[in-house]
């Protein structure tokens, strides 16, 4: 069976413009790209957008312009290379679709890359062509992740040294290191509390600039990139 779509959207009232739901997005889509999952803290370098899922210059988008379920926060570099795609119904039918989290569950269609943790790779052809499509495994993002996996590594071995220092009982410490251990334990604790965020700033700090470093291999990649997609049945027309 499949999995329950991660996204729940909201029913905000009407309004007049699509722009104006930026942040009724920003809560939906918790601060992040609906495609690549990039947070907005970590993408200084590219910026964030209102995408029309189905685009909004199409017979089909247009009535869609400012509904606000046909509206994705996305991130620049995948509003850009998913530009004004729209299935076809022989698309469709071989899925070539653009997963969209509030209809779909990427984990149907997408894992880690066993070979590469910074990597994407593909469950299903869906999968193999939304990484292709919006280029999922693009400097920028393996970058992300990779930070994020080190964080995350590190905050598992402090977690584990709260545990260790946390069950040592005081009955077993000589009573004139007692006071010592307590504020020990008080000053860890706090640290602990401030290092998510120190995380969230680290991640921000580091993205800013990195994300447009020169990518000397775009164009033998994106040459690449194509190919397959031509392969996969996305001829360009959409």
């Amino acid at each position: 069976m499949p999995s329950q779509p991660p996204i729940r959207r909201s029913n905000p009232p009407q309004k007049s413009n699509y722009t104006q739901y930026k942040e009724e997005l920003r809560s939906d889509f918790f601060n992040s790209c609906a495609y690549c999952g990039i947070m907005e803290s970590e993408s200084a370098g590219v910026g964030f957008s209102i995408d029309h899922y189905i685009p909004k210059e199409t017979p089909e988008g247009k009535p869609l312009e400012n509904t606000y379920l046909n509206l994705l926060l996305s991130c620049g570099d995948c509003n850009s290379h998913k530009g004004k795609y729209l299935a076809s119904t022989t698309q469709k039918n071989l899925g070539l679709v653009i997963i969209r989290p509030d209809e779909m569950a990427p984990s149907d269609h997408l894992m880690l890359d066993e070979t590469d943790p910074c990597g994407l790779a593909s469950k299903t052809k869906t999968g193999e062509f939304n990484i292709a499509k919006l280029e999922l495994n693009r400097p920028g993002l393996k970058k992300i992740r990779a930070i994020r996996h080190r964080c995350f590594q590190a905050n598992e071995i402090i977690e584990q040294g709260i545990k260790a220092l946390s069950s040592v009982a005081l009955d077993n410490v000589e009573p004139a290191q007692r006071a010592r251990l307590l504020k020990i334990r008080h000053d860890i604790l706090k640290i602990r509390s401030g290092f998510d965020g120190d995380i969230d700033k680290l991640i921000s700090d580091y993205a800013r600039s990195p994300l447009r470093l020169p990518d000397p291999e775009k164009k033998e990649r994106t040459k690449a990139r194509m190919k397959l997609l031509k392969e996969l049945g996305d001829d360009g027309a959409g």
